[in-house]
């Protein structure tokens, strides 16, 4: 075993490496890898909608939503769940897509999970170490 901060294979990874995921298609189509994408290409062509559907998913990924950037106003000192409501407001006011609302508010819930844990600790210390302060 090695110590930590040290390798036992101080040259790296063989180069090689990256053929293992070439030598598993080939093991999976028989070495017959481009006959399986023609084929599939041609039942596609000839109307094979599920065919078409393979194709295109690889060729194409489904597109992931991307909000443009927007600002809302947020006051540091406000509570969270007067930033939330913000956020919420702001998505009806269509100011704010309503995905990235939702992702901000989760967002929110997490630092009110943070801030109780914080909080808990400082108590805990308080009751252990008899600082009241």
């Amino acid at each position: 075993m090695s110590k930590p901060g040290t390798t036992n294979n101080p040259s790296g990874r063989p180069k090689s490496v990256g053929v293992v995921a070439q030598l598993r298609r080939e093991m999976l189509t028989g070495g017959k890898l481009e006959d399986l994408v023609e084929k599939v290409y041609g039942l596609a062509i000839q109307g094979d909608l599920v065919a078409a559907r393979l194709i295109l998913d690889r060729a194409w990924p489904a597109l992931r939503s991307q909000a443009a950037l927007v600002n809302v106003p947020l006051n540091p000192a406000d509570t969270l769940t007067a930033k939330a409501t913000a956020l919420l407001q702001a998505a009806a006011d269509g100011e704010l897509p309503s995905c990235a609302a939702s992702e901000l508010i989760r967002a929110l819930a997490s630092i009110c999970q943070i801030t109780e844990a914080d909080e808990l600790k400082k108590r805990l210390d308080a009751l252990e170490y008899g600082d009241l302060a």
